[in-house]
């Protein structure tokens, strides 16, 4: 017998746009269980777990790169901003781990982006339970960035910039999900293109891109053909700052890996792991 997922097909549900009825029929337990955890933080009234701390260096980081260099352009103040947080974040391994690379500073701590939305970051300030010791301190901490970014984080611009009846859509989940917030980070990347070129590659093929708007708009006559290339050149250079940030950044864990395992590692097996992790660190994402 067929069930009744099976007897609609995806041109039924694609035309009249109920994509959540599939999902509701086609959703794994493991989904399931997710979905009944989240629903239970939200039940409480809170949207993290008992004991659990917002990290603040990030955001400090971040904040004082984006703050000093007010000359850039706003694609390359992110930029600046997140190689400050990979350079110079506390970075740590967890015992047994073999996985690499955390945005926050110390475990079990979640990862506080202002610059994203103004209602995330009221919503922090006002959950008491969240705040790092001292408590006083931070939340003064915390009411200073919020102040500095509430205007100007990217959903208070695109609040200024939508219809009221659109965002409620948006805050209601309606809309919103995909390519409208692939900005802040939820976008899908092109693993097998960074696997197969590795972040050096990439920086390569940018210097090749580079060089060639810089020769068409410094070294020839100017032509309004090339106006685009002033705005590609600014996203390439953008990318080539976050890209290096990158590599250095898991280079700190191959050194500090390689420090463990010759200095403070005891466990024969435990070495060879780290200093395999340091081996591995040096050339990936490289």
């Amino acid at each position: 017998m067929m069930s009744a997922v099976e007897t609609r097909t995806i041109e039924e549900i694609e035309k009249s746009g109920q994509w959540w009825w599939w999902a509701e029929h086609k959703r794994s337990k493991r989904l399931d269980y997710l979905r009944k955890a989240v629903w239970k933080k939200g039940a409480k009234g809170s949207g993290y777990q008992p004991g659990v701390k917002v990290d603040l260096e990030r955001a400090v980081l971040f904040t004082e790169a984006f703050k000093a260099n007010e000359h850039d352009s706003l694609r390359m103040r992110y930029a600046k901003a997140l190689a400050n947080v990979f350079d110079n974040i506390t970075i740590f391994i967890q015992d047994h781990a073999q996985i690499m690379g955390y945005l926050g500073s110390r475990p079990h701590t979640i990862v506080w982006h202002p610059e994203i939305l103004f209602l995330l970051n009221e919503d922090l300030y006002n959950d008491r339970t969240v705040i790092p010791e001292p408590v006083e301190e931070n939340l003064k901490l915390i009411r200073e960035l919020c102040d500095y970014w509430n205007p100007q984080t990217t959903g208070a611009k695109v609040f200024n910039l939508v219809p009221p009846e659109e965002i409620v859509k948006l805050l209601t989940g309606v809309i919103g999900w995909g390519l409208p917030i692939s900005r802040i980070g939820y976008a899908t990347k092109q693993w097998d293109y960074m696997f197969r070129l590795g972040l050096e590659g990439i920086i390569a093929e940018i210097d090749e891109r580079i060089k060639e708007a810089e020769d068409r708009i410094y070294n020839k006559v100017p032509d309004p053909e090339d106006l685009p290339y002033y705005e590609k050149l600014d996203v390439w250079k953008s990318m080539k700052v976050v890209l290096e940030a990158v590599i250095r950044w898991a280079r700190r864990y191959s050194r500090l890996a390689k420090i463990i395992a010759e200095h403070f590692e005891t466990d024969p097996k435990r070495k060879e792991e780290l200093l395999r992790i340091a081996e591995v660190c040096w050339k990936v994402p490289a």
